[in-house]
């Protein structure tokens, strides 16, 4: 009898082990919103309008832009892996790409982070366990610099983006605001939406000035949207 009800506990012991070990393996931690690795490229297709505040014009510019993942580089602090962002910008998609610089993507994902170096500064693109209603200081590598707290908006939305001649459809998105200050002569708005197994898929930086009626004085809309991502 003893020796059943001990094979009974070390039965409940190595199940109740075992469904830990499950749970373990299967904690979501948000990596795949921001998969890094070398020969990943995503293409985007840009527009950029500036409101001339002088002359009240418009400049319209329309380009194609592709990240691509490249070489490994020693990494700026001790933790994690880098890698250098090679950025290629094209007129439109029947001609060939050209170079236009380099930016520093470090994956640090096992201490908390990614960040990017995109020209002379060094943006925390997303913090892990990445969740919902997550905040933290996208600035918070730049010194001398003003905090700016990025917010989880949405989290894991289906989201179809339109871009001709075809509409991609992702099934879980996350929206980022890193900045939002609208009022009657402002709007201020900077969002990232990322995809699960993909990265980056839509970006918007609006910063424009404006009349109490409405009208725009001067400023910029930026937008970047995704077209095709895939591995060289």
């Amino acid at each position: 009898m003893r020796e059943k009800y001990i094979y009974l506990m070390l039965s409940i012991f190595i199940l109740l082990l075992a469904c830990s070990k499950e749970d373990e393996d299967v904690i979501d931690l948000g990596y795949n919103y921001y998969p890094v690795e070398t020969g990943n490229y995503i293409v985007y297709k840009v527009e950029e309008l500036t409101y001339n505040e002088f002359d009240l014009t418009i400049d319209t510019v329309n380009y194609w832009l592709k990240e691509l993942v490249d070489s490994a580089i020693e990494p700026s602090y001790e933790s994690g892996k880098a890698y250098q962002l090679k950025r290629y910008t094209r007129a439109n998609d029947t001609l060939d790409w050209e170079y236009k610089d380099v930016w520093v993507v470090h994956d640090d994902k096992e201490n908390g982070k990614v960040t990017r170096a995109e020209e002379d500064s060094i943006f925390v693109k997303m913090i892990f366990p990445y969740t919902r209603n997550k905040s933290w200081d996208g600035n918070a590598m730049n010194a001398n610099v003003e905090q700016q707290i990025y917010r989880v908006k949405t989290y894991d939305l289906q989201m179809t983006l339109k871009l001709k001649p075809n509409d991609t459809s992702f099934t879980h998105t996350s929206q980022i605001n890193q900045k939002e200050n609208v009022n009657l002569i402002e709007d201020q708005r900077q969002d990232e939406v990322y995809a699960r197994g993909v990265g980056l898929i839509l970006k918007q930086d609006i910063d424009l000035e404006m009349e109490v009626d409405g009208t725009i004085k001067g400023g910029h809309d930026y937008k970047w949207i995704y077209a095709e991502h895939g591995k060289e």
